[in-house]
């Protein structure tokens, strides 16, 4: 329930580009939460030193400017990043030209660049943004749906591009008049077209007769957090609020302090600032601390890195947007409930005399603990303060869980679906493009070829090996099959890897690792039996059309036989069936070297036959299919005694794969078969299990009879 449940919440294509457009736009958080950090760095000698000593400030400027073009500009990055998502999540070819639509259509909202104090893209725009791009994006896919090519303006012949700008001129037009008009309505009815501007004005009005009161507090508290979590500068919005609420309660206290009396107002901005926004919105450190302790995905303990020495300093926009926490359904209840409780017990200290009031302002950058101590200008301060960020932790850890749970699931879910269409793919030998934005699961085959690209530079994908077992007990050799563990989803069906590894280009690294490998771990099988192995392993079709890529695995090959192993190259008898004379060449050259290359599935196909005529191959395994309908399918006892007789005349070997039973192996030495592999021997075994599996072996030297 709780899979179909997420999946149902996000696996939209609005909320899925909003979710995109916000964790692509990480890396400019980064930059410009750590420029916004080192310019308000609470330490007095140091803002001297930046601002006015160095150059008159020149390193503040350069700082103010990263930030400016980052951070403040995170308005403008969402309707870049959140456009270009939806395009390529709906599989536009003219996904390009979303963010332009975008753009312009905020734009003509805003009524232009110029009319504003400060820019249209800074952060307290963020929801006004992505409400106009969501609409131009709608816009825009219902237009390119129904957009009809011989329309008057549409000029038969011309270029492709000139055509294709023609043909939006109107559609263009429509929406920047419509979001324009919509715009002009709104600033002339409330002053201004950003909602965060004129929603104020609706919640001050609210406000006005509640007052400072715990209900009052709880209330804008709970409404902040609900702004932030759909984009909205919660604070900013309600900043006229803020001033209405909080304002009378801190001239109160300073009017009793300076009568010399004990100040009697617990709430006000000192309050929420030191006591609740520990981090920043959502009790933002706490989440932090939260995710560093419990999370098992290393993206997000990653991000937990970046963002503590920001959240440290009370700026929460890399976890809030990065993680992220706006528009995630399972971390709402935390990131409003958590603030709202820490409300509770800071009251409940307070108006009980174990915590002073706060009365003095601290800068808005002060960390944690010295900010608790000064407002308060007590030790009880700082302890709150670390107690609230006890409670908050434990608040947010089950949900995390809950979260990674869910997208774990979820995944798997998807994994399961793309090794699926890939081996659909293979079986009805269609062309699947996993990267390919027209692709549904493309967004996650991306994610995986990148894990496994980085995975493979840290040594993780492996060769297990099933052993190929003589009609006398002895070992032949082994296959190795590739394997690979993904951290968070277990092993990937290898057939996926590949496809993966090949769109995605680095096929050839991967196949020049493994044989690398399988030279390392064939040393270790030969000084462990004493004798020779041969260990084969699956090449790709597509390596058949690389010379260079043979020429090296040449190099590798001969590598193997210098300590004893024979390599043999497998390729499947489709492949074999369209190799090119310029293959066969080179397979015949490494021949003469003492290469040895194997079809896999070999099922008396003619083009397959005529290979072995010219003795192209040295070896077949069996079509799994033969092998498994054997006993019971006298026609398979036929084919199968008939590619017997076709190896005795054209002398190579036979091997049977999928031997699972007892039966199966005697049926197969009757037909004169004798090399096996399969389940009734041993499943593929990682190299330290092979390696005790071969002890049970008592070493005959000699021919293997064919």
């Amino acid at each position: 329930m709780r899979l179909k449940l997420s999946q149902k919440v996000t696996g939209g294509v609005l909320s899925g580009a909003i979710q995109r457009g916000l964790t692509l736009t990480i890396p400019f958080l980064i930059i410009g939460s750590f420029a916004l950090l080192i310019n308000n760095f609470p330490i007095d000698a140091f803002q001297t030193f930046i601002k006015e000593s160095f150059f008159d400030g020149i390193i503040s400027q350069f700082l103010i400017t990263i930030y400016s073009v980052t951070l403040d500009s995170l308005a403008l990055l969402l309707i870049l990043t959140i456009s270009v998502s939806y395009g390529q999540m709906i599989g536009s070819e003219l996904y390009f030209l979303y963010p332009v639509f975008s753009l312009i259509s905020f734009m003509a909202f805003c009524g232009g660049l110029t009319d504003y104090e400060s820019s249209i893209f800074n952060a307290t725009w963020i929801f006004t943004a992505m409400v106009v791009t969501i609409i131009a994006c709608k816009y825009f896919h219902f237009f390119e749906k129904r957009r009809i090519k011989n329309f008057p303006l549409y000029s038969t012949g011309a270029g492709y591009y000139y055509n294709l700008a023609i043909t939006y001129i109107l559609p263009l037009l429509a929406i920047i008049c419509t979001l324009a008009l919509l715009g002009f309505i709104l600033r002339n009815l409330t002053g201004d077209a950003n909602v965060n501007n004129f929603g104020s004005y609706i919640f001050v009005r609210v406000f006005r007769n509640i007052g400072a009161t715990l209900p009052g507090v709880i209330l804008y508290v709970v409404l902040v957090h609900i702004l932030w979590f759909f984009g909205i500068h919660g604070t900013n919005t309600l900043e006229a609020v803020a001033i209405d609420l909080f304002g009378p309660s801190f001239e109160i206290n300073e009017a009793l302090i300076a009568a010399g009396k004990a100040p009697t107002e617990i709430f006000n901005r000192i309050f929420l600032d030191s006591f609740v926004f520990l981090g920043g919105c959502g009790t933002a450190l706490a989440f932090v601390i939260a995710l560093l302790l419990v999370s098992k995905k290393n993206h997000n303990r990653r991000l937990g890195v970046f963002s503590l020495s920001t959240t440290l300093f009370n700026i929460s926009e890399i976890p809030i947007f990065g993680f992220p926490i706006v528009f995630s359904p399972t971390m709402f209840i935390p990131f409003v409930l958590t603030p709202v409780v820490l409300t509770l017990t800071s009251y409940v200290a307070m108006v009980t005399g174990l915590v002073p009031i706060p009365t003095e302002a601290v800068g808005w950058t002060v960390p944690l603990i010295l900010s608790g101590y000064m407002s308060t200008k007590s030790f009880s301060g700082a302890l709150l303060q670390l107690f609230n960020l006890v409670i908050g932790i434990a608040i947010y850890i089950p949900f995390i869980k809950i979260t990674e749970n869910a997208q774990v699931d979820s995944y798997k879910d998807i994994v399961k679906k793309l090794e699926q269409d890939v081996f659909d793919s293979e079986a009805n030998n269609s062309a699947l493009k996993l990267l390919s934005n027209t692709y549904k699961y493309s967004y996650y085959a991306k994610t995986l070829a990148e894990d496994l690209r980085v995975g493979l530079m840290k040594g993780e994908p492996v060769l297990f090996y099933q052993p190929q077992i003589t009609n006398t007990g002895t070992l032949h050799g082994v296959e190795g099959l590739l394997r690979w563990k993904h951290p968070s989803f277990g092993y990937i069906a290898p057939p996926l890897l590949v496809a993966l590894a090949s769109e995605s280009g680095f096929l050839d690294e991967l196949t020049f690792y493994l044989m690398g490998k399988a030279n390392q771990d064939g040393a270790k099988m030969v000084e462990k039996m004493g004798q020779e192995v041969y260990i084969s392993l699956n090449i790709s079709p597509e390596h058949m059309e690389s010379q260079a890529f043979l020429a090296h695995a040449n190099h590798l090959m001969l590598n193997a036989k210098e300590v004893g192993i024979h390599p043999v190259l497998e390729f499947t008898e489709r492949t074999v069936m369209t190799a090119g004379e310029e293959q066969l060449k080179v397979i015949k050259d490494m021949q003469k070297q003492g290469n040895e290359f194997s079809i896999d599935d070999f099922g008396m196909g003619h083009s397959s036959i005529l290979r072995l005529q010219e003795q192209s191959f040295d070896e077949v395994k069996l079509d799994g299919s033969l092998v498994t309908q054997l006993v019971d399918n006298p026609r398979s006892q036929e084919i199968v005694a008939s590619i017997v007789q076709l190896a005795r005349t054209l002398d190579f070997r036979i091997i049977a794969e999928f031997v699972e039973t007892k039966d199966v192996r005697d049926l197969l030495e009757e037909l004169g078969c004798y090399v096996y592999q399969g389940y009734y021997f041993s499943r593929p075994l990682p190299i330290n299990e092979l390696l005790d599996y071969l002890t049970i072996f008592t070493i005959k030297k000699g021919e293997i009879n064919k």
